[in-house]
């Protein structure tokens, strides 16, 4: 296997934003007198493809008709306000760095929004640093579908044994093992529980692999 791309996933995996807007929720229900399990709010992470509504999930919890839109602006408030100033997971800054000095492109590949993505790469610096960030926009699926490592091979003019791809859910890496890539997963305090039988490596951090491996 000789790569020529590395995939990275945002949520969780660049940034671990997936872990405050568990936090928010969580404290948001035990606010309420109730608990968010990990278990049911595992369906969001990765996606955009859920059903889970977690309003009127501790509506049902409490048996108490809630106000939808404060319990939602004051999520997004604490989320953001944690996601937003979260540092870069362990290990991110070395492997981009190893890669630009190895010459391979860069990807990132997200079920977010370009906005989303966007604006967290710009206030790190690193938006410049990617050759494509490959968003939901341009797709009517999200992982677990293959259609965003798809869509992105084919911008970069890649084959799927040309890339390897660095995901923190089970979604993502259904998704990059669906379009026929390399998929390690890297999990995080939100994501450890999952399955990851269908990984083809399983880190506790980006810090534990180098990309040379791959050349």
């Amino acid at each position: 296997m000789r790569i020529k791309a590395v995939f990275f996933d945002f949520d969780g995996l660049i940034v671990d934003t997936e872990t405050h807007e568990y936090q928010a929720w969580s404290r948001i229900f035990k606010g309420h007198g109730a608990e968010l399990p990990l278990e049911d709010w595992s369906i969001c992470i990765g996606t955009m493809d859920h059903n889970f509504d977690p309003v009127g999930f501790l509506s049902n919890v409490t048996q108490q008709e809630l106000d939808r839109i404060a319990l939602i602006q004051e999520h997004r408030e604490e989320y953001h306000r944690g996601a937003f100033t979260a540092p870069l997971m362990e290990g991110i800054s070395e492997r981009l760095e190893e890669a630009e000095e190895l010459g391979l492109k860069k990807a990132v590949v997200s079920s977010s929004t370009y906005d989303w993505v966007g604006r967290h790469l710009a206030i790190r610096q690193l938006q410049e640093r990617f050759d494509l960030i490959q968003t939901s926009e341009e797709v009517t699926r999200t992982k677990p579908d293959p259609q965003l490592y798809l869509l992105a091979l084919e911008k970069l003019n890649l084959a799927p044994d040309e890339a390897i791809v660095f995901e923190d859910s089970a979604h993502g890496i259904d998704a990059a093992k669906a379009a026929g890539l390399y998929a390690v997963a890297v999990p995080n305090s939100v994501t450890s529980h999952l399955p990851f039988s269908n990984a083809d490596r399983v880190l506790g951090s980006l810090s534990e692999i180098s990309l040379r491996e791959f050349l």
